[in-house]
């Protein structure tokens, strides 16, 4: 008979006493289990110490760095000059400088060409994060802008200046300096697109364009389809195939990109915000930090499609100067369209804050709203300059002044548009539509393109807004456009093409347009010891453009 229970129980006994000898102390086996278990213990809890350690720092820093950034920005003083505009981030949300409406924040979106250094996609935006709206307006990479170099468009704004040869060249355009901006190359927009998973579009039209020398092969047929990056790039850099060719291509980007905010805004808990945010960081050039990106990220996924807006500047899409293609901006309608969706001040854009260089729609005369002109004040007005309809409803634009005054010693008045003639007896007034003036002397005839031509006996005197003044002795015979060449039968010096002095001998001939060579860049005029004029345009502008 058993009186201590099983043998099992005896087991289980012998085996505990097992475990230690017979002072009492642990076996060798047992301590070596225990030093194990207390550094597994150990290293579990170095482990959750620095995922703890992260956490807070990632919380830390969601608080401090993603938040809205503070802007201090002025108006453009419309001058052509840089601003003096600063950027403060010590106080968060705050836009202030000539009094920012409450929290509007301002953008340049800008996508890049294949390698050519211009900017052949522009946007401008403004992002109300008090009332969530978007507007945006996209302006055609053929703009004309008031800058020194022959080419005066604005996609050529970045390869000319740079970034800030870009931003000060927008800020003439619309009346202030923009408060961020990202330039995306190609492949950029290509990482974007995919790692939101492609996007489901219509394409309008069949799109089919092969261009080996820039590798890029375009074939879409109309219809709805799932772009990757590389299609949806491509689908935004398609032009040929419209009629309007680039404002075309401006209306399918805009449409695509509004795709784009639908198919975000209908999932916003599947869009890959730090994803998006690192591809921004790493791959686009922007003077955002990677907290402002996640912050404006978070903002822009609580806008409703229906408060996203898409227009293109008013302007004349068809016009031409020196036989190459120009937008030209309808001044009034774009100051409208400023002021009502771009505009971040409590007050309007005016007029004196712009610095364009746009046509008179009334005269046809290339002009400056400021009255500064970065080249030739006559570029586009000495006989290269011409004008076609568009698809912009509007005709007009603002005013320029075009007057023309000649004095004789008698009396007379004319009054002429861009070229007029004039024969006078004694004397004789013309008012014409550049500008100048000249005294004649017995008798005078003159035939003007812009400022006229001149064939005087006896002295006179002619002072021209774009031509110049001469003063001539004995009989002299000028046949000019605004400004040009002249020989002399003395001496004579013309310095400037805008405006100039010659004094000519015995007799003299000034030939204008129809024999000068260009000298664009030096925004004047080049004379010899015969007084010829090396400044007045007979260029031809006509450029070539790849696809995008």
């Amino acid at each position: 008979m058993k009186l201590f229970g099983s043998s099992s129980h005896s087991r289980h006994a012998h085996n505990a006493v097992g475990r230690r000898d017979a002072y009492g102390e642990r076996s060798a086996v047992g301590k070596k289990r225990t030093k194990k278990r207390s550094k597994t213990l150990r290293v579990l809890i170095i482990i959750l110490a620095v995922i703890l350690a992260l956490s807070l720092a990632a919380v830390a820093y969601w608080f401090t760095a993603v938040k809205p950034p503070a802007v201090v920005t002025q108006k453009n003083d419309g001058s052509g000059g840089e601003l003096d505009v600063e950027k403060d981030l010590s106080d968060e949300g705050q836009t202030t400088g000539d009094n920012r409406t409450g929290q509007k924040y301002t953008f340049l979106a800008v996508g890049m060409d294949d390698g050519n250094g211009n900017t052949d996609t522009i946007m401008l935006a403004t992002f109300d994060t008090a009332d969530y709206t978007l507007n945006v307006v996209s302006i055609p990479r053929d703009t004309l802008v008031n800058v020194s170099w022959s080419v005066k468009k604005v996609n050529s704004l970045y390869a000319y200046g740079g970034i800030d040869g870009l931003i000060s060249g927008i800020a003439d355009i619309v009346g202030y300096e923009v408060d961020f901006y990202g330039i995306i190359d190609l492949d950029a927009f290509i990482k974007l697109i995919d790692a939101i998973g492609g996007v489901d579009y219509y394409v309008p039209q069949d799109m089919y364009y092969n261009d080996p020398a820039q590798n890029l092969y375009i074939d879409f047929s109309e219809g709805m389809t799932h772009l990757s990056g590389e299609d949806a790039m491509k689908i935004m850099r398609f032009r040929s195939g419209y009629a309007n060719a680039d404002i075309g291509r401006i209306g399918t980007q805009q449409d695509f990109l509004m795709t784009v905010a639908e198919q975000l805004l209908s999932n916003v808990d599947a869009v890959p915000i730090t994803t998006l945010a690192d591809i921004f960081l790493s791959d686009v050039e922007t003077d955002l930090s990677y907290g402002e990106i996640i912050w404006f990220a978070k903002e822009l996924l609580k806008l409703d499609t229906e408060n996203i807006t898409f227009h293109t500047l008013p302007a004349n899409y068809g016009d031409s100067v020196y036989g190459s293609s120009y937008v030209t901006i309808y001044i009034d309608e774009w100051l409208d369209m400023v002021n009502e969706y771009l505009n971040p001040f409590d007050e309007d854009i005016e007029l004196s804050n712009l610095n364009i260089l746009t046509r008179n729609q009334s005269t046809g005369q290339i002009y400056s709203t400021s009255g500064v002109y970065a080249g030739r004040s006559s570029w586009g007005n000495d006989g290269g300059g011409s004008s076609s309809s568009s698809n912009s409803s509007s005709s007009g634009g603002s005013s320029e002044p075009s007057t023309d005054s000649e004095t004789g010693g008698g009396t007379g008045t004319e009054t002429g548009g861009g070229s007029g003639s004039e024969t006078g007896g004694e004397t004789g007034t013309e008012t014409g539509g550049s500008s100048g003036s000249e005294t004649g002397g017995e008798t005078g005839t003159e035939t003007g393109d812009s400022s006229g031509s001149e064939t005087g006996g006896g002295t006179g005197t002619e002072n021209g807004g774009n031509s110049g003044s001469e003063t001539g002795g004995g009989t002299g015979t000028e046949t000019g456009g605004n400004s040009g060449s002249e020989t002399d039968g003395g001496t004579g010096t013309e310095p400037d093409g805008g405006s100039g002095s010659e004094a000519g001998g015995e007799t003299g001939t000034e030939q204008g347009s129809s024999t000068d060579n260009p000298s664009e860049d030096t925004g004047g005029n080049i004379s010899g010891e015969t007084g010829t004029d090396l400044g007045v345009p007979g260029e031809n502008e006509s450029i070539v453009v790849p696809e995008g």
